[in-house]
């Protein structure tokens, strides 16, 4: 029992460093084509519309997949800090 006693700090602890982290990485990480192209096709593909409309996006559109949490929840310097923090 006086292990499950520590599994709420320790669930604390983890989003502390996961906030951190993301906060850091959305004041450092240089704007870049890649997340653009992924954070706007996937705003296409939300809207019903085709993500090809973003024409930088050459991937099949199920490549989205993982990609939609992240670019809806987010505006899109803290979705790519998100996508380069969830990537490590």
């Amino acid at each position: 029992m006086a292990c499950s006693s520590k599994r709420p700090y320790l669930a604390v602890a983890i989003g502390l460093v996961l906030v951190i982290a993301l906060w850091l990485a959305a004041r450092a990480l240089a704007p870049g084509p890649d997340w653009h192209t992924f954070y706007e096709a996937s705003h296409y593909l939300v809207r019903g519309q085709s993500p090809y409309l973003q024409k930088a996006f050459a991937n099949p559109p199920w490549a989205l997949i993982p990609a939609l949490p992240i670019a809806l929840l987010f505006p899109e310097q803290l979705g790519r800090a998100a996508w380069f923090v969830v990537g490590i």
